[in-house]
């Protein structure tokens, strides 16, 4: 295997064990098991476990920005580049439970929690440099469209109900059809717009 792949294989081990047992139940003997490596092989990637877990969030982040991003027109009113973000979030995690599981678990978590915190304080989103859904949030309440509320509650009213549908699907608990998901995405804007 050469240097990249076992970088790789040591990720995707990594975040697929911590998808299903978290990440106090993944030691790194189980991840180097899982990608095949010896156990210090890891460390020649990574200085320790947190620097891999921010790595596999990183790049998460990285591939859902990119899907939300795609196809995106700045010129559409609010409501569509919110729709159009909101149905790419939705569906990309729809298709993805281990990312969903991660990202949800690092999220609610010190790690997320720790990285918001920096970001916000740092004056920028906490979804990262390029968010243009949190664009979208500021431009609305600048221009009166959208809720003046803390951009963390407006956040959280829009993306809030998207997570537990999301949660419901993998669950098995409900499916996530053409109508459900226009009339949840519809149903997000509602919560935020004035």
């Amino acid at each position: 295997m050469t240097e990249p792949d076992k970088r790789t294989a040591i990720m995707k081990a990594a975040q697929q064990l911590i998808a299903e047992h978290g990440f106090h139940g993944t030691p790194t003997a189980m991840i180097a098991k899982q990608a095949n490596v010896g156990a210090g092989t890891i460390y020649r990637y990574f200085e320790n476990k947190d620097e891999l877990i921010f790595a596999i969030h990183a790049e998460l982040e990285e591939e859902l920005q990119a899907q939300m991003h795609s196809g995106y027109d700045q010129g559409w009113s609010l409501q569509q580049r919110f729709s159009h973000l909101m149905d790419r979030l939705l569906r990309y995690l729809l298709e993805r439970p281990q990312d969903f599981s991660f990202l949800e678990q690092f999220y609610n978590s010190p790690f997320g929690n720790d990285l918001r915190r920096d970001r916000l304080l740092s004056g920028g989103s906490s979804c990262g440099e390029d968010d243009r859904l949190h664009d979208v949030f500021e431009a609305g309440i600048r221009e009166g469209a959208i809720k003046e509320l803390p951009l963390l509650l407006v956040h959280a009213l829009a993306i809030g109900p998207i997570v537990f549908l999301i949660k419901d699907v993998h669950a098995g608990l409900i499916k996530a059809d053409e109508t459900l998901i226009n009339e949840c995405i519809v149903g997000c804007w509602n919560a935020i717009k004035v």
